[in-house]
């Protein structure tokens, strides 16, 4: 719900007040709120029906007949599974919005209750099972099918860039960075049309104001649609700088030769919903992010012997694509096969902040030899790679060596570190503290729970 839709059109004020109720209310409080805006509506309805011949009129009252269906959509779905729906309001756009945190619940009436048959056809159904079981699909109702690509990857390559570290808390320190490399990729393709994913609304406006191309266009919130469809149509070199670009745009042929991706494309968890779907289930926010690298990728190669070229600015890709985290299981093998540097195994030592591998296979030497003083400082010095790996090594150490109280701290600091692995890793770590627990070294019972909040939390405000 739009605060300017609201005032205009019903004359209803959603006021602070009124939104700090919702936040804070429950699904009584949130169906009162839908009941009296729908009431409303429906008055407005009656008032105007009779002049829908009027061209103004028509296209307000199909405005407000889509608000009523929209409440009333919502009113019998949330039934269904009130726990599982939030309201979240976005206070920059001034938009109240209801949203399910599952939507399993629903797919049968929305989807699947039209046909006996129902085949999903994407390039980017990363993984099948997961696909099927977050629409509420069993098992025994799945027949995959998947075919190779067909594209040429040598047409579509990755270069991949290890100057900048993207990450948000640094993020300000980086970006000035960025800006003679963008330039000088933008004077490279002087005379072809291309886009910069800025992944944010804050990234958009830093390049605009730093770069000074005049062939640099861009949009807000109210005119995406008019400027993609300029851009598409202009036959001058124009640059699309947009945050909301990665899917749904289709730009073949020299409608886009070159794409920059400025940042990795982690979900928005300034999102309230994405930071609950991200807290209940660490697979969520890899799949998403992978699926927005494919996407993203996939703009500006429409068909075979189509071409284009993407450069990844943020130096964490690398870690990300070769660590051994789970995004190994979503990302394809061709999207991997365009990086650049693939089969370029002695660039890893400088690919990224996170991409230790060989760093940490360095490491193992010394424990090897036993000479677990030298293991010791090697991996400390390794903590700030936001590599889980170098908390599992060090607490290996402290344990070969009988430290149980360093391992046990080593163990909880990385709870409190914000370095991300998955739920198959993090019971890794639980487990070890489980062993600790019953030698006497840690109380595993008591402090468990709030050293997990403390890892979503630090995790959800570092990416």
């Amino acid at each position: 719900f739009s605060r300017q839709d609201l005032k205009e059109y019903i004359h209803f004020n959603l006021s602070k007040s009124r939104v700090n109720t919702l936040e804070n209310g429950d699904f009584t409080t949130w169906m009162d709120f839908i009941e009296k805006i729908k009431q409303k509506y429906e008055i407005e309805l009656e008032k105007i029906s009779h002049l829908e011949t009027n061209p103004d009129i028509s296209r307000k009252i199909l405005f407000i007949k889509n608000q009523i269906n929209a409440c009333r959509r919502f009113i019998s779905q949330i039934a269904l599974s009130p726990d599982k729906w939030i309201f979240d309001y976005d206070r920059t756009a001034g938009v109240a919005q209801f949203k399910p945190l599952k939507i399993d619940s629903y797919a049968e009436n929305t989807l699947f209750r039209y046909a006996d048959v129902c085949l999903f056809m994407s390039a980017t159904i990363l993984d099948y099972e997961l696909f099927a079981t977050w629409l509420g699909i069993s098992a025994d109702e799945i027949y995959p099918i998947r075919c190779k690509s067909p594209f040429d990857v040598s047409h579509n390559p990755i270069k991949t860039y290890n100057q900048f570290n993207m990450t948000h808390d640094i993020l300000k320190k980086s970006a000035p960075r960025t800006i003679p490399t963008i330039r000088n990729i933008l004077s490279n393709h002087l005379n072809e049309k291309g886009i910069i994913h800025t992944i944010s609304n804050e990234c958009r406006d830093f390049l605009i104001d730093n770069i000074n191309d005049s062939r640099l266009i861009t949009h807000d919130t109210t005119n995406r649609a008019e400027v993609l469809e300029e851009f598409k149509k202009s036959t001058e070199a124009l640059v699309l700088v947009s945050p909301s670009m990665n899917e749904g745009v289709d730009l073949p042929g020299d409608e886009c030769r070159f794409q920059i991706i400025y940042k990795i494309p982690y979900p928005d968890l300034g999102d309230k919903q994405t930071q609950m779907r991200a807290m209940d289930n660490a697979k969520w926010m890899d799949y998403k992010t992978c699926l927005a690298l494919v996407q993203t990728h996939g703009r500006g190669m429409r068909f075979e012997g189509d071409f284009c070229r993407t450069y990844m600015m943020d130096n964490r890709f690398m870690g990300y694509v070769y660590s051994d985290m789970i995004s190994n299981q979503f990302l394809p093998d061709t999207f991997r096969e365009a990086i650049d540097k693939i089969h370029n195994v002695g660039e890893f030592e400088s690919i990224s902040d996170s991409g230790t591998d060989l760093l940490i296979s360095q490491g193992e030497e010394f424990i090897k030899n036993n000479d677990f003083e030298k293991a010791i400082a090697f991996f400390r010095n390794l903590l700030d790679k936001n590599d889980y790996r170098v908390y599992l090594k060090l607490a290996e150490i402290y344990e070969k060596t009988l430290l149980y109280e360093e391992e046990v701290k080593i163990l909880t600091d990385f709870f409190k570190s914000g370095t991300f692995c998955d739920t198959h890793e993090l019971e890794m770590f639980k487990d070890k503290l489980k062993q600790l627990c019953e030698m006497g070294y840690f109380d595993y019972n008591s402090n468990i729970e709030t050293l997990e909040k403390e890892f979503f939390k630090r995790v959800l405000i570092r990416y």
